[in-house]
């Protein structure tokens, strides 16, 4: 995947996250800032990646998913940390 179309899948993945907690569906939502997170780690601007995460994080604290949103912030210092040492 070429790193262009790597930003642009990771911002569908996004908007299609805020779509799906918009509609209440936390488990799509889940699952598409899991998907965005990854890519953007990968192809995104460090700008992207964090502003992804913090919308990801807040969205589950605002439902009452605190456990979920420990689990994205983890995931979120692991991404980092994995790419900080390549």
């Amino acid at each position: 995947m070429k790193e262009d179309d790597g930003v642009v899948e990771a911002r569908r993945s996004w908007a299609e996250a805020a779509a799906a907690v918009g509609r209440n569906e936390l488990a799509a939502a889940h699952d598409a800032y899991r998907r965005a997170v990854e890519l953007l780690n990968e192809h995104g601007s460090r700008q992207e990646r964090v502003r992804c995460h913090r919308e990801w994080v807040e969205a589950l604290r605002s439902h009452g998913e605190d456990e979920r949103a420990l689990e994205a912030f983890q995931l979120a210092s692991t991404l980092a940390l994995e790419r900080n040492s390549s």
